[in-house]
């Protein structure tokens, strides 16, 4: 957050002080309100500028994946996960994944509600660490910030990001482009998922055929 002489993007603000952040997310929170939730923004901390939003899956190479592979592989690890944690989960539904995501409709609807499949079982691979399409966010700019400041190789210049999944009520998107959506806070999964206030966006596009 060091003060350079740069010219910024639309939408991104450079600030040097504590004083400066919380008022860009006063302005950034009054001007993106939700009927649906009183805090509506997430949040997000880079430690270097220069780093893209990606999530891990992204990160090991794949940047494209079909959704059914990836919950065939997930599924098929699921009894030696089960095995070394203790923890159980209910079984992956593959047939009934193949079957929503094989059309545009019905896996675009599946993911408008927040119906992701295995949400919390998904969401327990991510905190440990296995690659995955969950980009994980937080309600709470200064746990963002927690995390752009405390790594052990943070740059001169770090990153916060802000997401709303419907500024001012309002979410557009189609068939012919990738949408991101918000999966909620909501899922038993690991006890690291409350303490950071977390919540995880999914990026998906249909490819007709």
């Amino acid at each position: 957050m060091e003060n350079h002489e740069i010219t910024l993007p639309p939408g991104m603000a450079e600030v040097s002080s504590w004083e400066a952040f919380e008022a860009c997310v006063g302005v950034l929170r009054g001007e993106n309100s939700s009927d649906l939730d009183t805090s509506p923004l997430l949040f997000r901390g880079h430690a270097d500028s220069d780093w893209m939003l990606s999530t891990t899956l992204e990160r090991r190479g794949r940047v494209q994946l079909n959704v059914g592979e990836y919950y065939r592989i997930v599924s098929s690890i699921k009894p030696e996960i089960e095995t070394f944690t203790g923890n159980n989960w209910e079984n992956v539904p593959l047939d009934k994944i193949y079957e929503t995501f094989f059309e545009y409709d019905p896996g675009s609807i599946a993911l408008s509600t927040g119906k992701l499949p295995s949400y919390d079982y998904l969401a327990h691979l991510r905190h440990q660490g296995f690659p995955s399409p969950l980009l994980d966010w937080t309600r709470s700019p200064y746990v963002a910030a927690f995390f752009a400041f405390n790594a052990a190789h943070r740059s001169e210049r770090v990153s916060l990001y802000a997401y709303c999944e419907r500024p001012n009520n309002i979410k557009g998107g189609g068939s012919d482009r990738p949408s991101i959506t918000s999966m909620g806070p909501r899922v038993k999964t690991h006890k690291r998922h409350f303490l950071q206030q977390s919540e995880y966006t999914f990026c998906a596009g249909f490819e007709d055929g």
